[in-house]
């Protein structure tokens, strides 16, 4: 959501540098965050810290009646100042990003659509592991859209390939960091139906699936269970009145477990999206969103997450924004991996995080804004994983955490 005024909006895409038909955008973004908690950790053992952080990045557009090509590069430093405990110094890392995005033949009838997503950065890749990993993330998509009879129909297919890989090196010797690497293949059919101006009925399926190494964790014989699900969704997106609008899909989903040490296992899961919103003023806008999906996950066969969230953006006088933002989610986990020896199993998980932002920005010059974002964040979890004896960041002996955080930003671009 986003009430921008859409003057400032069009001379922000008057900036940049002319190549050819196209234009690129340098930037510039620097930030200041203080955090009570940077390492998500329990209350006994949390340090506050202060971490300063310099992204630059360019931004490429070249369009042409063939070839819309779209490139986006920016590049991170992160550095935390350890002014509680030098423990936080070890979450000082570079990451980074990387999106080249190709659409061939953007006004025809067949269109072919090539993208490849790079992402390095420090969170973990699921909601499962409670340890701080860097990480670096890859995926590549085609999807081939067929627009017959004037658009009222829409016929698309999407194959993308994704990957995981963390890091070698870890502080934690009770970590394999290997046990955590993956790649997902996924491929998605969908019918599009725009039987009014502003109203479409969407039909989607999905198969999704995700191999692990098949590498224990540590000096355990814990190993992730690959996985292959089947779903499909039906739903419609339109505009309810002249000033709101509604996106609603169901679904069902079937997802076979394969374990390497026992038999493979079925569940099936029911798949919901939502999305109400409502436009007050040209300056002020409400949203709601609603969604459950169901994804595979480290140490577990997989999660199902139900978020709820609410958001109110106000535009104030022209060049102020603000925008408040209240999150639920509720996540329950399916069973824990076992070892083939004992069959034993981890403690079955429900995770409860509730999330509060609010941003304040302010355009300086259409090429510079100002940002400020305090936020709240706590993470409540029946999962207690095995207590460790070291006195280690990454480390902690249960996964609830609670946080607070105010970051200060200023970005350029050209």
């Amino acid at each position: 959501m986003s009430c921008v005024p859409r003057a400032l909006i069009a001379a922000t895409e008057q900036l940049g540098i002319k190549v050819g038909t196209g234009r690129m955008h340098p930037s510039v973004e620097f930030d200041s965050q203080f955090d009570t908690n940077p390492g998500s950790l329990p209350s006994e053992r949390r340090y506050q810290d202060l971490f300063l952080s310099i992204r630059p990045g360019v931004n490429i557009e070249y369009p042409t009646p063939q070839l819309e090509l779209k490139t986006n590069l920016a590049f991170e430093y992160r550095r935390y100042l350890g002014i509680d405990s030098e423990l936080t110094r070890r979450l000082s890392s570079f990451l980074g990003r990387a999106l080249v995005e190709a659409q061939f033949n953007p006004q025809g009838h067949v269109r072919l659509h090539i993208a490849n997503s790079f992402i390095r950065h420090a969170e973990p890749g699921n909601q499962t592991f409670y340890h701080r990993l860097l990480h670096s993330q890859n995926e590549t998509t085609a999807q081939v859209d067929m627009i017959p009879f004037g658009g009222a129909l829409k016929f698309a297919v999407e194959y993308s390939y994704f990957f995981d890989y963390y890091d070698r090196t870890t502080i934690n010797a009770a970590l394999e960091p290997r046990a955590l690497d993956n790649t997902r293949h996924r491929l998605s059919p969908q019918i599009t139906w725009k039987f009014l101006p502003k109203t479409a009925l969407i039909l989607d399926g999905n198969f999704l699936q995700t191999d692990y190494n098949n590498v224990p964790f540590g000096n355990s014989d814990l190993v992730n269970s690959d996985s292959k699900s089947f779903s499909g969704t039906l739903g419609a997106i339109g505009n309810l009145t002249r000033k709101t609008t509604l996106t609603l899909k169901f679904g069902y989903e079937r997802l076979l477990i394969i374990n390497p040490s026992t038999r493979n296992e079925q569940t099936n899961q029911w798949l919901v999206t939502t999305t109400f919103t409502y436009q007050m003023s040209e300056t002020g806008q409400f949203q709601f969103d609603y969604t459950r999906d169901n994804q595979p996950t480290s140490l577990f066969q997989y999660v199902s997450a139900n978020t709820a969230t609410i958001a109110y953006e106000q535009q104030i006088l022209g060049e102020f924004n603000a925008l408040c933002k209240l999150s639920y989610g509720y996540n329950t986990f399916g069973e824990a991996i076992t070892t083939p020896d004992s069959g034993a199993i981890l403690p079955r998980r429900k995770d409860q995080r509730f999330t509060a932002t609010l941003e304040f920005s302010y355009a300086l010059f259409p090429w510079a804004r100002l940002s400020l974002h305090p936020s709240y964040e706590k993470l409540v979890s029946n999962f207690v994983p095995e207590a460790n004896s070291t006195e280690d960041v990454t480390s902690p002996s249960t996964v609830n955490y609670e946080r607070f955080a105010i970051f200060f930003r200023l970005q350029m671009r050209y």
